[in-house]
């Protein structure tokens, strides 16, 4: 089987297009695409963020890049932390 799974650190998306997201659960702000780099602070609820850059780390899931700093679509235990607006 093909994966079509693009590489680690691959940009989702093009960047050519502004997206945003709506954070509907706290998490914390990291200051780099790794989840181990700094901790910028803590996401709030209801804030609409946008989209600077995003990109699937190692584990698949989907980081993006915005004015505070970088969060994941998904929580490590599934929840979901961005939805698209």
């Amino acid at each position: 089987m093909v994966s079509t799974q693009a590489p680690v650190g691959t940009p989702a998306k093009p960047a050519k297009s502004k997206k945003q997201w709506k954070i509907v659960r706290a998490a914390k702000i990291r200051g780099g695409f790794e989840q181990t780099s700094a901790d910028l602070g803590v996401a709030e609820i209801g804030e609409i963020i946008e989209e600077i850059e995003s990109r699937v780390n190692s584990r698949g899931v989907t980081r993006v890049h915005y004015a505070r700093g970088w969060l994941s679509v998904k929580a490590a235990d599934g929840g979901t932390i961005l939805q698209a607006y």
